[in-house]
């Protein structure tokens, strides 16, 4: 029920006038992040465990500075290794704070590359394009014209078609997959 309010509320265009909404949002995941990282009881982690926390200690900074020194061999930009390490390590929802102070506008297409996962269709969701247009979804409301360049089967976004349409390359995790991606209309 919560999630129908949440919808409805979002055709709301009152609602979407509403001064620093991402601001907000955006501190709500901080505290909500903080609160989450305080609720830890060390007092359960003993001994016993301890070799477990090297291990993941390990693997951190293990595979940071791999991620780094691999970006240094690539000749991939401070920003994009700095941004990349951020959705891995904390969460995708702290990369707008990031590139915001970072002063990154954005990845050009050309350093974009998609990979597909599943040929499933249930892994390739797709939304009403009018509803998601109405949302904001992309960032300034298009026009009809516009929405239809970016729609398929029947008025339908489908995020992978549009993944594939902002990049450059596209690989996929199996031949399978690679399968069914040339398979979509892009």
């Amino acid at each position: 029920m919560p999630q129908i309010k949440r919808k409805l509320a979002s055709l709301i265009p009152k609602i979407h006038r509403i001064e620093k909404t991402f601001e907000y949002g955006m501190y709500f995941i901080l505290v909500f992040s903080v609160v989450v990282a305080s609720m830890a009881d060390l007092r359960y982690f003993s001994a016993s465990h301890i070799q477990i926390f090297y291990w993941v200690i390990l693997v951190y900074f293990g595979s940071l500075i791999l991620h780094i020194g691999l970006a240094k061999i690539f000749k991939i930009d401070a920003d994009n290794v700095i941004i990349v390490s951020t959705a891995l390590t904390c969460s995708p929802a702290f990369v707008p704070v990031v590139a915001s102070a970072l002063k990154n506008k954005g990845v050009k297409k050309s350093q974009m590359v998609f990979t597909t996962h599943t040929p499933e269709k249930a892994g390739n969701e797709e939304r009403d394009a009018r509803h998601l247009n109405r949302c904001g979804f992309f960032g300034k409301t298009l026009t009809d014209k516009q929405l239809e360049k970016e729609m398929v089967n029947g008025g339908m976004i489908n995020y992978t078609v549009s993944a594939l349409r902002m990049c450059k390359n596209a690989n996929a995790v199996s031949k399978l997959h690679a399968k069914a991606r040339r398979t979509l209309r892009i």
